[in-house]
């Protein structure tokens, strides 16, 4: 299960020696037990990382800033992973590459790529003999040191020459590596393009319940961060969930006395996967709500000066029926049910349900609910991640094991919960890979339960003017998922009938229909 240490030259080479490649590096030597190259354009990258394999253990790995003489370090067939950034750079490398490398030679992508440019890639590398695979990877800077998740496609037999060694670094849970081969093409492209997706409507999840805790429930971060500690030891357990506490917890260093996340600056990045990610589900003709209003709510994030403009002119005002159900009686029944929430939390939320309205803003109703919209939400957004994957697949004769998926997604990855166990036996259960997990008994009885809860939350938000289309989003997906009949759906394709003769069928008999309808 180790690679040969081939005498004094290297088993397996790195290109790209910036904070994954240099992190990859030293968990390869480290844990491959073999000797490692490394190779980036800066003389001076390639001396740090040296210094560093020396002070973790004096690893075998040696650094240059010449191809020519990387490659030659290189036992064969050589095994070459690209850890530069996506696009023309991994072009360049392959240009350099190509006049350098043999035939059965393996070159592994681990960038995050577009898919279809694996696919070109791997057809011009194999007109050379070599063999080109895309392999998604999570898990950071941290999860590449010390053991990331891997997805891998491309060719088997170059699958077949790289896997002990990836499977010697990634990481580890009691199901095993978290690496697998999911096929041939751009298959582990595509998966952690949709990966990150699910990454996208996890982090916007989260960010809704944060706002809601803080503008509807007056906690402070202090508190927060208790919240999501407590979250982060029950059904709602994940790596994104543990850190949310941690970045609450953290101070300033700054600004003595400030928590760190009020001195950021409310404006979110992106890279490139989740556009990608929602496109795709709109190419496959699937339904990606979460996903979708995480990257909506990124691009509104950017807008800070027309957010600031619009505070001062689009102004919050309560629905009148709200105020209405802020009359002095409801206030009193409202302070009442929020000592019988503090006191019995289930039993407050048992009378909310009752009362048919959101009365406890605050304490631990407005917790408890938020843990099931959270969890329920969360649910929705593998779903769809899952159901995308499965339609690609079936498009492009993909065999790829969706619960394979959901072992490896345990560990090492940004998106590893514990709720992926769950998810796993359910996709084992399902009569049809397309089916969703939704569908799953269990999963299905546990939103059944979870619902008021979900409910709630997403009515305090609307209630409060607080934005939450994550939250939201999901709840209208499993909304729409259970209706046996959608009224509004007939009614938009007898308006595209209307105005453009697009047809439609008909409930009572086969065939396409058109009506000459009177204006």
């Amino acid at each position: 299960s180790r690679c040969s240490m081939g005498g004094p030259s290297a088993a397996i080479g790195v290109i790209g020696l910036g904070v994954m490649g240099s992190s990859l590096c030293l968990n390869l030597a480290e844990n491959a037990s073999c000797r490692v190259a490394g190779f980036d354009l800066s003389a001076e990258k390639a001396h740090e990382v040296s210094e560093r394999a020396k002070r973790e253990g004096d690893l075998p790995f040696e650094a240059y800033s010449d191809m020519e003489a990387f490659v030659r370090a290189l036992v064969t067939p050589r095994r070459v992973i690209l850890l530069v950034p996506a696009g023309k750079p991994v072009d360049s490398a392959l240009e350099v590459l190509g006049r350098l490398l043999a035939r059965g030679d393996t070159v592994i992508d681990m960038g995050n790529e577009w898919f279809q440019l694996t696919e070109t890639r791997q057809m011009r590398m194999a007109e050379m003999g070599i063999h080109y695979m895309g392999c998604g990877i999570s898990g950071g800077e941290s999860g590449a040191r010390s053991g990331p998740c891997l997805m891998m496609s491309g060719s088997p037999d170059a699958w077949a020459n790289v896997a002990p060694a990836l499977k010697a670094i990634a990481a580890r849970t009691d199901d095993g590596a978290c690496v697998s081969y999911l096929g041939p093409g751009a298959a582990g492209n595509y998966v952690k393009m949709v990966h990150n997706g699910i990454e996208y409507g996890d982090m916007q999840l989260i960010g809704e319940a944060y706002h809601l805790l803080r503008a509807v429930g007056g906690l402070s971060n202090a508190q927060i961060a208790e919240v999501f500690a407590k979250w982060a030891r029950g059904p709602l357990a994940s790596y994104l969930v543990e850190i949310t506490a941690s970045i609450l917890r953290t101070k300033d260093s700054l600004a003595p006395g400030a928590d760190l996340v009020d001195m950021i600056k409310d404006s979110c990045g992106s890279k490139g996967t989740g556009k990608w990610t929602v496109q795709e589900a709109a190419e496959q003709g699937v339904a990606a709500p979460t996903m979708s209003a995480a990257l909506d709510a990124r691009y509104l994030s950017s807008l800070i000066s027309a957010r600031q403009r619009a505070a001062d002119r689009l102004h919050f005002r309560p629905a009148v029926a709200t105020r209405r159900a802020f009359s002095p009686m409801v206030w009193l029944a409202r302070g009442a049910l929020a000592l019988v929430c503090n006191w019995m939390p289930r039993l407050g939320g048992f009378g909310a349900r009752m009362i048919g309205w959101p009365l406890v803003q605050g304490g631990s109703c407005l917790v408890n609910d938020l843990e099931d919209a959270l969890y329920s939400s969360k649910l929705c957004s593998y779903a769809q991640g899952l159901s995308l994957i499965q339609a690609a697949a079936d498009a492009k004769g993909w065999q790829i094991e969706l619960p394979e998926l959901a072992r490896i997604w345990k560990g090492g990855c940004i998106i590893r919960a514990a709720v992926l166990d769950e998810i796993r036996v359910a996709l084992g259960r399902l009569k049809s890979p397309s089916d969703s997990i939704l569908l799953d008994k269990n999963l299905s009885d546990e939103l059944q339960v979870r619902q008021a809860g979900w409910r709630r939350s997403v009515m305090r938000a609307v209630e409060a003017g607080v934005p939450a289309p994550a939250l939201s989003g999901s709840l209208a997906y499993y909304d729409a998922l259970r209706q046996p009949r959608l009224p509004g759906a007939a009614l938009v394709q007898a308006q595209r009938d209307f105005f453009g003769g697009h047809t439609y069928e008909r409930l009572d008999r086969p065939g396409s229909h058109h009506t000459q309808w009177e204006p």
